[in-house]
Parts: C-alpha cells; sequence; structure tokens
C-alpha cells in the first residue's frame, strides 16, 4: 500500500499564503418587489413575479425542483440578467443603479 503522507508537499516558508484580512463587512438589506424574467426573444417566462424582503445579516434558502427558476433568481440578483418586471433593491437601491 502507497504511503499517503509522502504524496503532501509542505510550502517553503517564502512561499506561504498571506495572512487573512481581519476587515470587517456589513450586512445590508436584500429586497425583491414583483422580480421576474422572461427569455428575451420567445418571451418563455421563466421566473415567475417573486416579492421577498430579508433583513441584514438573515440567511434566504431557495428550494425548489428542476426549472423552478433557483438559478434565474439568483442571476437576477448578481445583476446576470436584469429582471423583465419588477425590481431587486440592496439597502434600498435598485441593484441596476449601483
Amino acid at each position: 500500500m502507497k504511503d499517503i503522507e509522502n504524496d503532501f508537499v509542505t510550502p517553503a516558508a517564502d512561499q506561504s499564503l498571506p495572512a487573512p484580512s481581519h476587515e470587517a463587512t456589513t450586512a445590508v438589506s436584500l429586497s425583491a418587489k414583483s422580480a421576474s424574467w422572461s427569455v428575451p426573444r420567445s418571451r418563455k417566462t421563466i421566473l415567475h413575479p417573486i416579492s421577498f424582503d430579508l433583513a441584514p445579516g438573515r440567511v434566504l434558502g431557495v428550494v425548489g425542483p428542476n426549472g423552478a427558476g433557483k438559478s434565474t433568481l439568483l442571476r437576477l440578483l448578481y445583476r446576470y440578467h436584469p429582471p423583465t418586471t419588477g425590481t431587486v433593491h440592496v439597502d434600498g437601491k435598485d441593484i441596476w443603479s449601483i
């Protein structure tokens, strides 16, 4: 049997990773108001209108079957797609104006 411990390489001291940054991050509110998305050419609705308000520091879980629009919702939240209807706000500002 092969000795697994010999497969690991320890980096030299000058190749060590930088110390992690301890900068504080500020929690923000996130909200969607009747946000939906449709395929531009066919106008087929992929994400039906959804609304939610998420307070700073809170966590939201999104679950559903394949094709329910979970990934499309995430794409709206990180500005990959602009919503076909409605808006997405971070701390009260429309994300497309930031």
